[in-house]
């Protein structure tokens, strides 16, 4: 399963519409994949997806038609015993990134992890009522350009220390969630992530 996941290809899709309605499934790795975001303290296996279909959701309608999947999904809160201890900018990460939707509103945050060097989310792109939806493009780099920002204000009154050149990498990892098995299984992919870190290509 990570494997799989884990090996998705970097190049964007030719000629695909990025801000198609849809679920987006998305990794960040930062700059020269340092271990500045979080400390994973304890590994422990997980005892499984913990996700529902919304109610909202027309159980005798399916759930995906051909393209990108945009039916009404949510996670819960996983319940995984792995503890993930954010750092001070993992910190900032997790509220730019749960604060996306006030900026963009068209959006949706779904289930996320904050790695030590890496960020896996989910984002929901929703059906545009008036004006075009935003890309997964515009997204990310409002993500990146949010927290460069605050870490930058921060530096100015000494509370982080300065960093070289970027804090994260210049390209990001998407992969179009086209149906609800995928979705759940990249839901558990994630919440996975952390009891499986050592064997994780991002560990070393």
């Amino acid at each position: 399963m990570e494997q799989n996941l884990s090996q998705r290809k970097q190049i964007r899709l030719k000629e695909y519409d990025y801000s198609q309605e849809g679920y987006y499934f998305i990794t960040i790795c930062t700059q020269n994949r340092k271990h500045i975001l979080s400390h994973i303290e304890t590994i422990n296996k997980s005892v499984g997806v913990d996700a529902h279909i919304d109610p909202k959701m027309n159980k005798d309608k399916e759930f995906i038609k051909n393209n990108v999947g945009a039916g009404p999904v949510s996670a819960r809160k996983n319940k995984t015993k792995e503890n993930v201890k954010l750092t001070q900018l993992g910190e900032i990460v997790e509220n730019v990134y749960l604060n996306l939707g006030k900026e963009f509103k068209y959006i949706k945050t779904h289930e996320y992890v904050i790695m030590p060097n890496h960020i896996h989310c989910i984002i929901e792109i929703l059906r545009a009522d008036t004006g075009p939806a935003p890309t997964i493009g515009d997204i990310i780099c409002s993500l990146k350009t949010r927290i460069t920002g605050y870490v930058l204000k921060g530096i100015k009154k000494g509370i982080y220390k300065p960093f070289n050149k970027r804090l994260f990498q210049r390209n990001y990892y998407e992969h179009v969630i086209r149906n609800e098995k995928e979705y759940y299984a990249i839901i558990e992919y994630i919440q996975n992530n952390p009891a499986n870190w050592e064997q994780d290509k991002y560990y070393n």
